[in-house]
């Protein structure tokens, strides 16, 4: 009989730096359930075996409207069309199929980008949840390539984790076998929308699942980044909160942390807090200027200043390794200048 807590249907600052009783410890099975969904309505992912699974995996975590799905697409548009890269996505799957869905999706996101405009919310339910691979070469400098996992969830299933008066937290089942996974190396970035103030409940009622169900410690094997988006309205609330920012112009740098810990404090502990200094990163996401285009408000303008710090993030929390150049070619260039 599945458990009821589980979810059915379901130059900015890069700083590099509970619950008991969980089923976890008492070696039972974290809360789980199948989805009775037609076979071709599932997401992949429903048929697939997780617990095999290996590889590099980054979670945005965020409320509905944060800006998740807007960051999957500018950072993949960063990787394939404006940074050193040779950037593919890989359509197959574990069993060696195509998966067309992604090629429709990144298609889509192309076109996109061309017109300027946003991408769509990713819709609710199991079978939407999307799997996006993608092999990273670097073309100058380091040169160890990556391969990494975006996974695209919709927000409205995410906020089954916060617990209600009548209903206990829960969690996709997708999502919790991932993350139960220790074969996986997985990067948490948490989307701070600053339009929204219940992000510190939600962020912490997340990691406090994690905490009670999983079958390891996820702070000590994870990677944690903050991202706060739409770093104008951040701004315009931290000047409202605290006082002495009126002649800042831009939300960068220290003020960046200052909004995150003003904002939602509690995050800002966890993160504050996080076991390896090392593995844990606060930034904005500036995405350029946003204007009006015949009534709809588009992308004029993309600037990429802020993924681009966000991807070498993590490409160094994935490789161990930093983007640039390598050790010889900075003895070289030294020699030269």
């Amino acid at each position: 009989m599945p458990d009821p807590r589980l979810k059915d249907n379901d130059a900015p600052a890069v700083r590099i730096e509970t619950i008991t009783d969980s089923r976890s410890s008492r070696g039972e099975t974290p809360y789980s359930s199948d989805d009775p969904l037609p076979e071709k309505r599932k997401s992949r992912l429903l048929s697939e075996s997780l617990k095999d699974k290996t590889g590099n995996y980054v979670f945005t975590f965020g409320y509905p409207g944060s800006g998740k799905t807007t960051f999957h697409s500018f950072l993949i548009r960063y990787l394939m069309e404006e940074g050193p890269f040779k950037t593919e996505f890989v359509t197959k799957n574990d069993f060696g199929d195509v998966d067309y869905d992604i090629t429709r999706m990144i298609t889509k996101w192309k076109s996109e980008w061309r017109e300027g405009r946003f991408p769509e919310r990713t819709p609710v339910g199991q079978e939407h949840i999307r799997e996006l691979r993608f092999d990273v070469r670097p073309l100058k400098g380091v040169r160890t390539p990556l391969e990494f996992n975006i996974l695209e969830i919709s927000g409205e299933m995410l906020k089954e984790v916060t617990p209600s008066e009548h209903k206990d937290p829960a969690l996709t089942r997708i999502l919790l076998e991932l993350l139960s996974n220790e074969k996986i190396n997985f990067i948490i970035l948490l989307l701070l929308n600053p339009a929204v103030y219940d992000n510190d409940e939600l962020f912490v009622n997340f990691l406090s699942f994690l905490d009670a169900n999983l079958p390891y410690n996820i702070r000590e094997r994870s990677s944690l980044g903050i991202i706060v988006s739409k770093p104008d309205d951040a701004l315009t609330t931290l000047k409202k909160m605290r006082s002495g920012y009126d002649h800042v112009a831009d939300l960068r740098g220290d003020y960046i942390e200052d909004f995150v810990e003003s904002f939602a404090k509690s995050t800002y502990r966890i993160w504050y807090d996080w076991p390896n200094p090392k593995r844990k990163m606060i930034s904005r996401m500036y995405l350029g200027e946003i204007g009006d285009h015949n009534g709809e408000m588009r992308l004029l303008h993309p600037h990429y200043q802020s993924v681009r710090n966000i991807f070498d993030w993590i490409y160094n929390q994935f490789t161990g390794k930093k983007l640039g150049p390598t050790f010889w070619q900075k003895i070289i260039s030294n020699f030269k200048s």
